[in-house]
């Protein structure tokens, strides 16, 4: 956005038009740029929204930082300006029915270059906010299209995989104020191999829902946050069975986004797990979840091994495990493949961890006594089988 100030930048965006959410805008760093033959540089804005569905957000080109992707591009637009002053004194207003809401709409472009085939470029719709792009062969304006990735199927469903989920819920980081990164290098390991990037904790993303599976599963998000924002905070609060349960689905939920996310782990999960979850709403038997305060960095693992059968010559049993941990809060999810032996059954609370599942009757009092990093070594190790087998 071009204006003079932050309000005018936030005003253009007409919500009730767009049906969008502001959730950030910051003035655009232009400085150092060279000088323009018409004057100084007008202020810019990037303006950070949320689509009020998972369905739109899908269809939005998907970036990995898409407010340093909209400063490069301005910058990079004003150095070619200064750099070719026709750009400036015969720049175009091109205008054309949008292809999407066929109203007639307007955009202010730079000057064409002598070239055969017209710049490409990406845009909004100022009427109806559908993103378009120019064909580069005839110079048309479309509805975007984002490419298809091969490979990519939704872990849910087995459909294409056309909507980046955000791994860590998005949510989380906006309404409990948390921008660190997990750091990674020497220290855990994801999945079947080390990873060394750090991940945003805030922008965690990957392509591993579909947009029907992406709007499924958006409305546990809305039932959790009422609960979860209150626990992570510390406030002290008594949950019933029904509360339990709504909460431990969505950490199975998060769980499985989380060990699906690294390329090469989508079957660290198997396939049963992940229908019954989407088809019937239901947690497969021989899960545990258990809920911890935490005070610390956000912490994230998950892993995959096996622990001996009833026998020592019975099969193995193969488990999977996931524990996602931020300021005030964190979550331990483990199952099997295979119904467990009664001598192996699940256990109940291991402090600091209060069990959520398997499904108890009782009352649950949060929160419970803080823990830290101290505690990593013991989670990384401890299962909840009732012998103490650990996952080797």
């Amino acid at each position: 956005m071009i204006a003079e100030s932050q309000a005018e930048a936030e005003s253009k965006i007409d919500e009730g038009q767009y049906n969008v959410r502001i959730v950030k805008c910051r003035e655009i760093d232009l400085s150092g740029l060279p000088p323009l033959a018409s004057g100084p540089i007008p202020r810019h804005w990037v303006v950070v929204i949320e689509d009020s569905t998972p369905e739109l957000e899908a269809e939005r080109p998907q970036q990995d930082n898409p407010e340093e992707e909209c400063e490069r591009q301005v910058r990079q637009m004003y150095l070619a300006m200064a750099t070719d002053p026709e750009l400036l004194s015969t720049g175009m207003r091109e205008g054309f029915n949008c292809p999407s809401c066929e109203e007639k709409i307007w955009f202010e472009l730079p000057a064409p270059r002598d070239r055969k085939k017209p710049d490409s470029g990406h845009r909004d719709c100022p009427k109806c906010g559908t993103h378009l792009s120019r064909n580069g062969n005839d110079g048309r304006w479309q509805v975007f299209v984002p490419p298809d990735k091969p490979g990519k199927i939704c872990i849910f469903c087995g459909d294409r995989a056309n909507s980046m989920e955000h791994v860590i819920p998005a949510w989380i980081s906006k309404q409990l104020g948390i921008r660190e990164t997990i750091e990674m290098e020497g220290s855990i390991q994801i999945g079947r191999q080390a990873r060394r990037q750090p991940i945003s904790f805030g922008s965690y993303r990957a392509r591993i829902f579909c947009a029907n599976c992406n709007t499924h599963f958006h409305h546990w998000e809305d039932e959790v946050i009422p609960l979860l924002v209150p626990m992570a905070k510390g406030i002290p609060m008594s949950l019933a069975p029904d509360s339990q349960a709504i909460l431990a689905r969505w950490a199975v939920k998060t769980a499985i986004a989380l060990l699906s996310a690294e390329p090469g782990d989508q079957d660290m999960v198997p396939i049963a797990h992940r229908e019954a979850l989407r088809k019937k709403g239901r947690v497969i038997a021989d899960t545990w979840v258990g809920f911890f305060r935490w005070h610390g960095s956000p912490v994230l693992i998950t892993g995959q091994g096996a622990t001996s059968g009833p026998t020592t010559s019975g099969p193995s049993l193969k488990g999977y495990v996931a524990l996602l941990a931020f300021e005030g809060f964190g979550f331990y999810v483990t199952a099997y493949d295979k119904k467990l032996p009664p001598s192996k059954a699940l256990g109940g609370d291991q402090p600091p961890l209060l069990s959520f599942l398997p499904t108890r009757t009782d009352m649950i009092h949060w929160p419970p006594p803080q823990t830290d990093n101290r505690m990593l070594p013991w989670l990384m190790n401890w299962t909840p089988l009732r012998s103490g087998s650990p996952l080797k």
